[in-house]
């Protein structure tokens, strides 16, 4: 399985299968963590 899992009691991100791979690759050379809620509609 490849993805991610947050877990809110420790608040910590887990990475697996290939998105787990790239990053101890150090082939991934950006990431943005974006916590919330997403931003209300523009009207």
């Amino acid at each position: 399985m490849a993805g991610w899992d947050y877990d809110p009691a420790t608040t910590k991100l887990r990475f697996y299968g290939t998105f787990c791979s790239r990053l101890q690759a150090r082939s991934v050379t950006d990431l943005d963590v974006v916590f919330g809620c997403p931003a209300p509609p523009v009207l």
